[in-house]
This record gives structure tokens, C-alpha cells and sequence, in this order.
């Protein structure tokens, strides 16, 4: 039982870590749209 904790609490970490490069990444894109869109506009 110990043990189906633990890797249920990594497996959490792990989405929590994902979700946040995500949004990163997705910030990271907004950023060159914007960009992007200034400097052909």
C-alpha cells in the first residue's frame, strides 16, 4: 500500500511538472505570435 503512494504522488509530480512546461511553452509561443504579428503588421 506504502509503495502505490508513493508512485501515486510522483505520477502527480510529474503532471504538475509537464503541465507547467507546458504552459511555458505555450507562453513562450504567445510571445513569438505577438512578435511575429507586430513586425508583419
Amino acid at each position: 500500500m506504502q509503495k502505490m503512494n508513493t508512485n501515486k504522488r510522483g505520477f502527480c509530480l510529474f503532471f504538475v511538472y509537464s503541465a507547467e512546461i507546458f504552459f511555458n511553452f505555450l507562453h513562450l509561443l504567445d510571445e513569438k505570435a505577438v512578435m511575429i504579428y507586430h513586425y508583419t503588421v
